[in-house]
């Protein structure tokens, strides 16, 4: 019987809608701090600009700033519309619908597994919230703090192949020794050094 290969998939805009949850987000801390969507949407962007990365988001840390920018006691509350059971469908639902069809493509020929980077605590639930645990290998589930780094490289099993939306990642990967295909989404343009697809839907052609 021939070994299954190791497919591994980044999280955020690539198999996960992450613009409809920031939405979402923004919507309902809008409603809970009775301030007008575009007022959060503005503080959002600033203080995302202040992160040298947007891996390094953490609810904690930008619930708390809102709670100083707007006068706001209650910072258990505005957690409330990351972590809460009311709000966990998002997770679900944001998923991009082509995940499935390539999911149900792809797992009969691979193991397949998450490569994400991000604070851990909301990326696990991001991740665990998803209801996708029944197509991915446990010990393929790597949830890291950051991608591009030796620590992040000594846990990728050998003979991987990982799937990511940000160049950047894949150049890192790709210069040392590890097999990526960039998802770019962004514009025509193609890498020389890795396969590139611009709708996950291409992905089994370039692998089977």
């Amino acid at each position: 019987m021939t070994q299954k290969g190791i497919l591994l998939f980044d999280i955020d805009r690539t198999i996960f809608d992450t613009s409809k949850l920031t939405a979402a987000l923004v919507s309902s801390l809008s409603k809970t701090l009775d301030i007008e969507v575009s007022e959060i949407r503005k503080e959002t962007h600033i203080f995302v600009a202040s992160l040298n990365a947007d891996r390094e988001f953490d609810p904690e840390k930008f619930t708390k700033y809102l709670c100083n920018k707007f006068n706001f006691e209650n910072q258990k509350l505005l957690l409330a519309v990351f972590y809460n059971k009311k709000n966990k469908h998002w997770y679900t639902d944001f998923i991009f619908p082509e995940t499935f069809i390539v999911f149900d493509r792809l797992i009969n020929k691979f193991r397949l597994g998450i490569f994400s980077e991000g604070t851990k605590k909301f990326q696990n639930y991001k991740f665990e919230s998803m209801g996708i645990s029944k197509y991915l290998y446990k010990e393929l589930i790597f949830v890291l703090d950051h991608k591009t780094n030796p620590g992040a490289l000594a846990k990728i099993p050998q003979g991987s192949i990982v799937v990511d939306d940000k160049e950047s990642v894949c150049e890192y990967l790709s210069d040392n020794g590890i097999k990526t295909v960039w998802l770019n989404k962004k514009d025509d343009r193609k890498n020389e050094k890795f396969p590139t697809i611009h709708n996950l839907l291409e992905l089994p052609g370039k692998l089977m």
